[in-house]
Parts: C-alpha cells; sequence; structure tokens
C-alpha cells in the first residue's frame, strides 16, 4: 500500500468550517457532489452511512426518502464540538461503529481513511456494516496531486494514497472496484479563481493518462460476499455418474482356455 507518513490530525470542527464557511470550501463541495453524482444519481430509499466528515456532502445529495447515519470519528472530535452535532450524527470509536451488521447500501467514507489510525480495522468495519453487494465510496487525497501539500485545506493533513494504494487496499479488504474519478485538477491557490483555465484543466485531467495527478481520488467499490471462482473451476465438474454416461454394459467373456 503507497501512502505518506501521517500528519497532524485536523479537527472535525475546522473541516466542517472549511466546506461551510470558506469560499474555497464551498467550490470544492460542489465539485465533489457533482462527480459523486456521476457515481450515485439516485440515493432515494437507501439507508446511507457517512463516515468522517462526510456531512456536508450528504446534504447536498438526493437522498429523500432514505435513513442517513453521519458517524463522526472521535479523534476527530473536540470536546467543544459535541454539543452542536446535527441530528443524524453519532460520534464513534475509529473501528467501533453501534449499527447492525448490513446496515447501509451506500456509503461515503470521505476525510476518514486519512486520519484512520488504522485504516485496514475501518475497512473491516466499513465492510461488516455495508449490506451484500451494497456500494462504498471513499474521498481521499491524492498523494500525487498538488492538494496533499498545502496545509491550508483539509486534504493536507493525515495520509494521502496513490489510486493503485487505495485500491490495493480495498482489493485486500474483500471489495470489487467498480468505478474511480479524479479531481481537483487546479492547485488550490488558483481553484474557483479562474473559472475557464480551471474548466480547461479538468477537462485534460479527465485524461487516462492524466488522472494521477488529480488532486483528489473518488473510487467506489462494492462488498464482495463470495469468494471468487478459482481459475479453472468456472465450469461445473461432471459428477462420477455422468462420466459414465454412454458407457455399454459390461459383456465379460471367459478367459481362454477355460
Amino acid at each position: 500500500m503507497q501512502e505518506q507518513e501521517p500528519d497532524i490530525q485536523p479537527s472535525l470542527g475546522s473541516i466542517r468550517r472549511f466546506y461551510l464557511e470558506s469560499q474555497l470550501g464551498h467550490q470544492v463541495r460542489v465539485v465533489l457532489v457533482k462527480e459523486i453524482r456521476i457515481l450515485w444519481p439516485d440515493l432515494r430509499h437507501y439507508d446511507i452511512v457517512g463516515y468522517g466528515c462526510a456531512g456536508p456532502i450528504l446534504s447536498s445529495l438526493d437522498a429523500r426518502a432514505s435513513r442517513v447515519v453521519d458517524l463522526l470519528p472521535s479523534s476527530l472530535v473536540s470536546p467543544d464540538c459535541r454539543s452542536g452535532l446535527a441530528r443524524g450524527s453519532v460520534v464513534v470509536a475509529d473501528q467501533l461503529w453501534p449499527l447492525p451488521t448490513s446496515f447501509a447500501e451506500r456509503m461515503l467514507v470521505m476525510h476518514g481513511l486519512e486520519n484512520s489510525p488504522n485504516a485496514s480495522a475501518l475497512l473491516k468495519e466499513c465492510w461488516r456494516v455495508l449490506a451484500p453487494e451494497g456500494r462504498i465510496v471513499l474521498v481521499v487525497t491524492n498523494r500525487a496531486g498538488l492538494w496533499a501539500r498545502n496545509p491550508a485545506t483539509p486534504f493536507g493533513s493525515g495520509r494521502a494514497f496513490t489510486l493503485a494504494g487505495i485500491e490495493q487496499l480495498l482489493l485486500s479488504h474483500r471489495f470489487d472496484l467498480t468505478g474511480s474519478r479524479a479531481t481537483l485538477f487546479s492547485p488550490p491557490a488558483v481553484f474557483g479563481k479562474h473559472a475557464e483555465p480551471m474548466k480547461r484543466l479538468d477537462r485534460i485531467g479527465k485524461m487516462p493518462v492524466l488522472r494521477h495527478v488529480g488532486g483528489v481520488n473518488i473510487v467506489e467499490a462494492r462488498k464482495r460476499v463470495f469468494a471468487k471462482m478459482r481459475p479453472g473451476l468456472s465450469t461445473a465438474v461432471r459428477s462420477g455418474i455422468e462420466m459414465l454416461r454412454g458407457v455399454g454394459t459390461p459383456n465379460p467373456e471367459p478367459a481362454s482356455g477355460r
């Protein structure tokens, strides 16, 4: 797994203020919501779990008639933030969630993987709570992008992963990859300030050869319930009776001279 060393963790309050109060954060939120809507065009009638700081994004997605639970990692929640939590938000231990197994059909992890003290244990809990064939989206800072080098945004804190590192981590924790997108190609210092150049950079960045330079990777995976068949076993093995079908009835003859 390719990742950088842990940095100082941000607080949940500082992350929320970035998305809800700053102009840059608002622009980033618009872009992330647009990208996630491409993967999840309709979230109605699903049970949805958010983890990390998924609330600002979930509130902008069309999740009417859905049950939404926003889990906030205790390692990011300072004591002064606990009294102002939104309805449906629950402070949890990083890898111990008060939710039943196979609870949610959709799960959004944002600023959760990078700031988790144990990424493997976190993904095991994600797998447990996700329903069979349920989908998870991880919004993760790209180690190769410019946003990972800017501590003024939430993407400059915690660990940053390469796309290959995220995919390998998911595959090793019983998830099947179903899609990925890259975004935030403009440097943070100019993002949103020059609309036309930003749009051109975004179009260029969507080219497969340049996707690795985006500031953020958005990766979708599906919970794998049944183990994949090993090569060579995709065809049903013939039973012993089937193998003998068509063979004539034995007609033994006496040995010569008897």
